[in-house]
């Protein structure tokens, strides 16, 4: 069910005569693997002050290990997702066609999270004035 898309665009002749498949239905264990791991290696601020505490209290054996740790758990967490959502995608195109509340879930958990950033908001200013 993947969309073609030709390369036939563009001033600087792409045009090749054959279309590519750049939406595949499935994903292979490789990508899902390697999109864990880029995510958990990504830096972050955190890390950064975890490393410099470590080397202020001269313990970066243990800041490298808590660090090691945290991406771990990073990239495990987004292969799962990922595993998760690329599996569950059957069954929105099962649900889809039976069950109009589908359709709205985009709508409805965008519509969520204006009011709970309205909220935040509102609480936030609140103290200011």
């Amino acid at each position: 069910m993947g969309q073609q898309l030709s390369a036939s665009w563009g001033p600087h002749g792409l045009s090749h005569g054959h279309t590519h498949d750049h939406f595949s239905e499935k994903q292979s264990t490789f990508n899902l693997i390697s999109l864990g791991i880029s995510g958990g290696i990504a830096p972050s601020y955190d890390a950064i002050v975890v490393l410099l505490i470590a080397f202020s209290l001269n313990q970066i054996g243990m800041g490298i290990a808590l660090i090691s740790i945290f991406s771990l758990g990073l990239a495990s967490v987004l292969i799962a997702l990922a595993i998760m959502f690329s599996k569950s995608k059957f069954l929105l195109d099962k649900f889809s066609d039976t069950n109009p509340f589908i359709r709205h879930i985009p709508s409805i958990s965008a519509i969520a999270i204006i009011i709970m950033g309205s909220i935040l908001t509102i609480r936030s200013l609140l103290p200011l004035m």
